[in-house]
């Protein structure tokens, strides 16, 4: 199969970076304010906080090995399938490609010229079909570890942005408001970046992410709230 542009490459990778530094950051904001808000001990915060960054970054590890290795098992699910058909249902399967290509706006003569030339091949008719009706393609999956690092390691970034005022400041009241205005405006910040990286207002994607944000700690917050008083 021929290598996909290196933009496609990286963007599972991104999405990866982001949504593992936007889930640790919220998940430990949540959790340092709702426990700094109900408990006076800051050592005490700062150990259970390290101790929620640690096993936030190693559940997302594992998350992202599972969910890479899901799409890839549905990759060769979607091969297998494919080729059984190319190989026993050869027609069929042209046709497919000649009303794909037609919907393109080629003329009919055109399309089975194409379509003649591509099916001669067995491993580019199975790529072609993956790649234009599935919209999938084999290089585009990555490692299953790659991702899990990824997603591991940005969660831990994101973890510690909220947990850094508790360490460096011994006020616990100067560190509370300080960890929610450090972790907002980096929320704005890793939505900024994602909005120049996909072509998109920075201001409207870094608003987007900061409200996400703020309406998924609210929400965790008031979990452990509930959970609390249990």
């Amino acid at each position: 199969m021929k290598e996909l542009h290196p933009h496609t490459k990286w963007r599972g990778t991104i999405s990866n970076l982001i949504l593992g530094i936007a889930d640790g950051m919220i998940v430990s904001l949540a959790f340092l304010t709702g426990t700094a808000l109900n408990l006076a001990n800051l050592k005490i915060i700062i150990i259970t906080g390290v101790a929620a960054v640690i096993s936030n970054m190693i559940s997302m590890f594992f998350g992202g090995i599972l969910a890479k290795r899901t799409e890839i098992d549905l990759f060769n699910a979607d091969y297998k399938r494919e080729l059984y058909e190319i190989e026993n249902e050869p027609e069929e399967e042209k046709q497919e490609l000649v009303e794909l290509y037609a919907g393109k706006g080629l003329s009919l003569s055109d399309t089975k010229k194409l379509v003649s030339k591509i099916t001669r091949n067995k491993s580019k008719w199975l790529e072609d079909m993956l790649l234009n009706e599935l919209h999938i393609h084999k290089d585009s999956l990555g490692s299953p570890v790659q991702a899990g690092v990824a997603i591991g390691l940005a969660s831990l970034m994101g973890g510690i942005v909220p947990l850094a005022p508790y360490i460096f400041i011994s006020n616990l009241q100067a560190a509370i408001p300080l960890s929610i205005a450090i972790s907002f405006g980096s929320l704005f910040l890793v939505g900024a970046i994602k909005g120049r990286i996909t072509k998109r207002n920075f201001l409207v994607s870094g608003g987007e992410m900061l409200l996400v944000g703020i309406v998924a700690a609210l929400i965790v917050f008031e979990i452990g709230k509930v959970l609390a008083f249990a």
